[in-house]
């Protein structure tokens, strides 16, 4: 009989000791350095050179490749944005997400429940006709009609972008990227064109929970910021992937 206690004894401890290191290894697939893991988080993007700037920087210093790097932030990015893109190529941009053969139904999923879709249009319609015309800088006429596109084609994003999928990306979260203004002289007459544009976005931002504003006016403000004068260098870059990460 003191046998057979002693089997089960033995039985009995291999299985708490097994138990034991399976919790530890779990525990250490969970934790890195101490801090717990988390989900990948999944960002899609749209718009202009401020979120494709890989005509201007090293393919490995791109606002893209700065949020895929797994020593800065391991997002996982799909990006549609287009260098010198206007209002008016939204819909195609949003057609390449919508076709792509390249997104998984898992990545789709994860974008859903850990994602967020980021938009930077605006800013070229507005350079084309100031920058052409500079003495028509005060007249904010033309400027009202860009703004008015503007919304009209957030709010058809947001309308087609509940709707695919079954619904899917409903309670997904809209980064509308704020305008910067180039330290360069040659756009400083810009700067009442760009803080009203900031300011109509900030309230507009504020009129759903689903939308995000995205301040890059008060943090790209130098020489080293900026490629030619106006497009984000390297340092630009992290800029704006550091204030992508602090959106979510």
């Amino acid at each position: 009989m003191s046998n057979l206690v002693y089997i089960l004894f033995i039985i009995g401890f291999l299985i708490i000791v097994t138990i034991l290191i399976f919790k530890e290894i779990t525990a250490k697939r969970n934790y890195i350095e101490g801090f717990k893991k988390e989900i990948r988080r999944e960002v899609v993007m749209f718009g202009d050179s401020i979120l494709d700037n890989s005509n201007y920087v090293k393919n490995n210093k791109t606002v893209e490749a700065v949020l895929k790097n797994p020593n800065k932030y391991g997002f996982g990015v799909k990006n549609f944005a287009q260098d010198d893109a206007i209002i008016e190529d939204m819909n195609e941009q949003f057609n390449g997400f919508v076709s792509s053969n390249t997104i998984s139904k898992k990545k789709k999923k994860n974008i859903s429940r850990n994602g967020m879709f980021f938009i930077s249009l605006g800013g070229n319609d507005l350079l084309r006709e100031y920058h052409d015309n500079p003495s028509d800088v005060k007249n904010m006429e033309y400027f009202d009609s860009i703004w008015k596109e503007y919304k009209e084609m957030i709010e058809i994003f947001e309308k087609d972008i509940s709707e695919i999928s079954n619904g899917r990306y409903k309670d997904v979260k809209i980064g509308l990227i704020g305008l910067y203004l180039p330290v360069s002289n040659r756009y400083k007459n810009y700067d009442k064109i760009v803080s009203s544009w900031n300011r109509n976005l900030k309230n507009f931002s504020k009129k759903s929970k689903r939308r995000v504003y995205v301040e890059l006016y008060k943090h790209l403000n130098q020489n080293n910021h900026f490629v030619d004068n106006i497009e984000p260098s390297k340092k630009g870059s992290e800029i704006i992937a550091k204030q992508i990460n602090l959106a979510f």
